[in-house]
């Protein structure tokens, strides 16, 4: 009889016990970040794109995972070097502006973008980056059109470069050619143009989005007619977790994801 009791008193603790475990929030079973397979596997989001908002998507993609117990992958460059990869596992797509976009979901990546689920991150000004000490007195993008100026200038192949429409809006077609002529480089991508910047003395200004804010460049950003593109992510039509990927747009758009945006939007390190 004494044995029963004891035995009924070590199953009754037993069931107590996973009572307890089994109460637990789930966000309990990851101690540490990243997760990974020390915790069992963590659910994995995969987002691909290209641009100035890299740095601030994979902070932004840590801060949410951290709190979520989520990995979120960043896959960043040309879009032919993921667009493979992107069509079998990505669940979400980012771009630096709507033109951007518009090419992924028209002729590069058409069947797996949904265009109903794109939503804006954040926007960014055009910008120009001089030299230390502005040697050239560079005001705005009217002063890149005065002679004697060289300037570089992101053209990137999928779309987004926003040269012309700078300097029409600033000063109409009379700027346009006058900033054609003082343009001795072009590059594809932020990182071409930061490594066209830093070997080339000759150039003078580098005209693009805010590609340029990091602590070792001059930039002036309060420039007349400044031009404004929206950075946007989009949900794929393949993603077998869409909820999630909803969850993690909706973390960048909060004010806890925006100040991660406007603290790391622009920079190239």
């Amino acid at each position: 009889m004494h044995r029963t009791k004891k035995n009924f008193h070590l199953i009754a603790v037993c069931a107590a016990t996973l009572i307890v475990l089994t109460a637990l929030p789930a966000a309990a079973q990851f101690a540490k970040w990243p997760a990974g397979d020390e915790a069992g596997g963590a659910l994995t989001l995969r987002a691909y794109g290209s641009g100035v908002i890299v740095p601030a998507m994979r902070e932004a993609a840590m801060e949410f995972g951290r709190q979520r117990g989520i990995i979120v992958n960043i896959t960043a460059g040309p879009v032919e070097t993921w667009k493979k990869q992107a069509i079998r596992d990505g669940d979400l797509i980012f771009a630096d502006s709507e033109q951007m976009m518009n090419t992924f979901v028209q002729r590069d990546l058409p069947a797996i973008i949904d265009p109903m689920s794109t939503r804006t991150l954040s926007l960014h000004p055009s910008a120009i980056v001089v030299r230390t000490g502005n040697p050239k007195g560079i005001k705005g993008i009217k002063s890149l059109g005065k002679p004697g100026i060289k300037i570089l200038v992101v053209a990137p192949p999928e779309g987004g470069g926003m040269w012309e429409e700078a300097a029409k809006s600033a000063g109409g077609d009379t700027l346009v050619e006058a900033l054609r002529a003082n343009i001795g480089f072009y590059t594809a991508s932020n990182i071409e143009a930061k490594a066209v910047w830093l070997s080339e003395p000759g150039c003078d200004a580098w005209l693009d989005l805010t590609a340029g804010q990091t602590k070792s460049l001059q930039v002036i950003t309060a420039q007349e007619n400044a031009i404004y593109r929206s950075c946007v992510v989009a949900v794929t039509n393949r993603s077998m977790q869409r909820y999630q990927a909803e969850e993690f747009a909706a973390f960048i758009e909060s004010p806890e994801g925006q100040a991660i945006f406007f603290k790391r939007s622009g920079s190239l390190q």
